[in-house]
Parts: structure tokens; sequence; C-alpha cells
């Protein structure tokens, strides 16, 4: 036979699991509006963007069979692009023997006005038997570039020249795709932090998300802009050196002595500051040892003095 007691305690376990079992259900119908429904939403915008969210970090997590699909699309793209829309990066080097280093390097920088383009930087040596050569780095586009080029060569002797071209389109399709994607991730983030909820951990995990895709943007922006510049513009580096006269066993005599004399104060100037240093050296040496010798000097009087 069950007790009164015993029913009683079965009557209010009952009802604990029953209050308990509406408490459960409650929350999942409230977790089911607002914030959460909206990360639902957020989460398929974020696998057509190549990605997926993560409930339990609240982070961004990559989709690798979309992404590998993705990027095979755009080599797809990359390669077939006609070749007057690749993006190209052309850089050539020239190397110029001419007469004079200034006349030369002002016709330069005339043909660089002459060509719209811009002088990126320059550079000037000066040897001891007074001969220049110096670099040159310019800025033509790149419809100039051959035409450029060619009038560089009449400015002196062509010692070597070359060109390359580095194809970067596959690379631009590739750092256009990865930014709308972002764009894309956050506009989907600042429209749930839009979303009225008093739940500050969903927040802060949106501000977080954010913050990171927003840097995200920025870093391929600058990519962006930087491949621009280098398409836009290309790069010709001018090495030039001055012609040196050809030097007969008579030529510039007085030159030679110069230059011989000129070695002689030099060696004349070395060995003299070697002697005032082994001079110095000396000096302090005798000092130290006369010191040395009064105080051995002192200590045997003192212990005389004790022996007496």
């Amino acid at each position: 036979m069950i007790s009164k007691r015993e029913k009683l305690f079965g009557a209010i376990g009952a009802a604990a699991a029953i209050l308990l079992f509406t408490v459960i259900m409650l929350a999942k119908n409230y977790q089911g509006c607002g914030i959460i429904k909206s990360k639902s939403a957020y989460e398929n915008e974020s696998l057509n963007a190549g990605a997926s969210f993560d409930r339990a970090s609240g982070r961004m997590r990559s989709s690798a069979p979309r992404a590998m699909a993705a990027a095979e699309a755009r080599t797809d793209n990359a390669e077939n692009i006609a070749a007057d829309e690749r993006k190209l990066i052309k850089t050539g080097n020239i190397s110029l023997e001419v007469k004079d280093y200034d006349s030369s390097a002002k016709a330069i920088a005339s043909m660089v006005s002459e060509f719209e383009g811009f002088i990126l930087r320059s550079s000037k040596y000066v040897s001891d038997d007074n001969y220049a050569s110096g670099d040159i780095s310019v800025k033509v586009k790149p419809a100039h570039f051959d035409s450029f080029a060619a009038r560089l060569d009449s400015l002196g002797r062509v010692k070597s020249k070359n060109s390359y071209i580095n194809d970067v389109t596959e690379q631009y399709i590739d750092l256009e795709s990865r930014l709308n994607s972002s764009l894309r991730v956050e506009k989907r983030l600042k429209e749930i932090l839009s979303i009225k909820t008093k739940n500050v951990k969903d927040i802060l995990e949106v501000e977080k998300e954010l913050a990171r895709v927003g840097e995200k943007i920025e870093q391929l922006k600058g990519r962006k802009k930087y491949l621009d510049n280098q398409i836009g513009l290309s790069t010709i580096n001018i090495h030039i050196d001055e012609e040196r006269d050809i030097v007969t066993g008579s030529y510039k005599f007085l030159e030679r002595i110069r230059y011989a004399f000129r070695g002689a104060v030099n060696a004349f100037i070395s060995i003299t500051s070697g002697l005032i240093t082994v001079i110095g050296a000396l000096i302090a040496l005798s000092i130290y040892g006369l010191i040395f010798a009064l105080i051995l000097a002192g200590i045997k009087k003192f212990r005389k003095k004790q022996a007496d």
C-alpha cells in the first residue's frame, strides 16, 4: 500500500517536472525570435559569401568546398579575360653610358614631363677621378612605355636593356571578390547590430566580428589601391655612367703625379698618427709604472718600520 506521504511527494515531483518543462519550452520560444533569428539569416548570408557562422565561438569560419569552387571560378574568369583588359605591371631597366651626366639627367627630366610621368627617385655619385654615375627611376603611363624607352636610347650608348611584365589579373579578381564578400558581411553585421535587443553578449559578439571584418576590408582596399597604382603607371629604372677617357702611357702625367703625391701624404699622415699613438701609450705606461714603483717602495718602507 502507498502511504499518503508518498502520494504527496509523487504529486509534488510531477508538478515540478511539468513546471520545469514549461520553463524550458518558453525559453526556446524566446530564443527563436529577435537576435537569434537574425543570426540564422546572417548565417545564410555568410554562406552565400563563402563563409559560415560558428554559434559556439561567434566567429566566422571558412567553408572549404565553397571557397575552392569560388577560387576555381575566379581562375576561369581570369583566363577568359581579353588581352587588352588584363591587369599588367610593366617594368623596364636600361643602362646608359653618356658624355655628361648632368645634361643627360636634365634631358630625362624633360622627357618625363613631356610624357606626363614623374621621377620616383634619383641618386648621383662622383668618383675620386671626378666621373659621375647615378640611378633614376621614373613612372610613365603603360601606353608611353615603349616610346619613352626608345627616346632613352638617343641619350648615349646603351650598355644593357630589358623589360618584363607581371600579370596580376587573377590576383586582382580574387582581391575584388574577397573585398565584395567582406563588404556584404559587414552590411549584414550592421543590420544585425541595429536590431533592438537587451542581450549584451550577442551585441558584444557582433561588434567583435564587425571590427574584425572592418579591419580585413581596410587591408583589402589598401592592397587593391597599391595594385591600381602599379598597373596604372609603369616603372623604368635608368642607370647612367659617364664616359671615361682612355689613358695612355704619357697621358695625364701631372694627374698621376698628383695622385702619387696625395698617396704619399696620406701614408705620411697615417705613419705619424700611428707613432703619436705609440708614444702616447708609452707615456701612459711609464706613468703607471712609476706609480706602481712608488707604491711598492712605500710598502717596503712600512714593513721595515714594523720590523724595527
